[in-house]
């Protein structure tokens, strides 16, 4: 996890929030602007990667702000790979709707 933390704070772009998690294998992230699940799976397929639309946890579905990562079942540097392409999707996501 401390790996997946400073990985974040190295990858993400300005105004995105995330978790510091008490226990277990799970980020909780929070971007600039509410988006689609689509809109979601277009920014991140591109880059290889699987995370969680945040629209999966609440009661309502619709667009979201949050995101779910998990880091369960990765080594270190699996985890710096994942989430630098993380923010780099996050980049052109938030240029592209910010």
């Amino acid at each position: 996890m401390e790996a997946a933390l400073r990985a974040m704070a190295e990858s993400m772009p300005p105004g995105v929030r995330w978790t510091r998690p008490l226990g277990g294998y799970t980020i909780r992230v929070r971007i600039p602007k509410k988006i689609t699940e689509d809109e979601f799976g277009k920014a991140i397929y591109p880059f290889g990667i699987l995370a969680s639309h945040g629209s999966y946890y609440f009661p309502r579905k619709g667009p979201s702000e949050f995101i779910r990562l998990s880091i369960a079942g990765l080594n270190e540097e699996e985890i710096r790979e994942g989430i630098s392409r993380l923010g780099k999707a996050l980049y052109r996501l938030t240029e592209a709707t910010g």
